[in-house]
């Protein structure tokens, strides 16, 4: 069982996040802010830390310098709105990722995965597109996810007009794949190479082997990739 320490001052943001970790897989200690969450490091070992970037008494970068000068590597996340002022200051030390405010569930569990060693992609099918080539189109059957290894991929949805509209891109770490994996329901969108781009092809009988023992934590990213489709749609139609 994984154990992380998850440092929010907001309460409704602290109690939305900590449902989205299995109790039988995770478990999740809470802090109101910096200090606090230092305290806890005294008392016990983490996997992972989660914290705000701007924290009261304590930020987050005083109390990543506090912890990486006391010999403590974990690794930790930082969730901050002020992504250019953490470049800007930088960090000499490494273990750390950063996931920008407001972000999905899926972004942040992405993270996660990556800092705890447990969502890289199993072994697979390898694709190559150059710029023009179409993963998939609308209405094409959905067996499979992709995570992009390197490279920019294009979703695009068919108008009134019969063009394509742009919603959004993909580029390199990203996954690309809805909720249509795994209820069988028929692609919405185009997704094409904008450059030469290198996939790994994950078919959907090994999607709940992605991430070992954690189902539940699939399920969520490729619904919060489905949300966002809808939300690309929507703005369109």
């Amino acid at each position: 069982m994984k154990k992380i320490l998850f440092i929010e001052e907001e309460k409704e943001l602290q109690s939305v996040i900590l449902k989205l970790f299995p109790k039988d897989q995770f478990r999740v200690i809470a802090a109101q802010d910096g200090v606090e969450g230092l305290q806890k490091c005294r008392n016990e070992e983490f996997d992972l830390i989660i914290l705000d970037y701007q924290m009261p008494r304590l930020d987050g970068l005083r109390f990543y310098q506090q912890i990486r000068e006391r010999g403590d590597d974990t690794p930790m996340l930082f969730t901050t709105a002020y992504v250019e002022e953490m470049k800007q200051k930088g960090l000499k030390w490494e273990k750390y990722e950063v996931v920008e405010k407001p972000y999905e569930a899926s972004a942040l569990l992405q993270k996660v995965n990556k800092l705890l060693g447990i969502g890289a992609p199993v072994k697979s099918d390898k694709l190559i597109l150059n710029p023009g080539e179409i993963l998939f189109d609308e209405g094409d059957e959905a067996n499979s996810i992709y995570f992009i290894v390197s490279g920019v991929m294009k979703a695009s949805k068919k108008i009134s007009d019969g063009s394509y509209k742009e919603l959004f891109q993909h580029g390199t770490g990203d996954l690309i794949g809805d909720t249509s994996v795994i209820n069988g329901t028929p692609r919405i969108l185009r997704v094409e190479a904008i450059e030469k781009t290198e996939l790994v092809i994950i078919p959907s009988t090994k999607i709940l082997s992605i991430v070992e023992g954690q189902p539940k934590w699939i399920k969520l990213m490729l619904e919060s990739m489905s949300r966002r489709i809808d939300a690309g749609v929507k703005q369109i139609s």
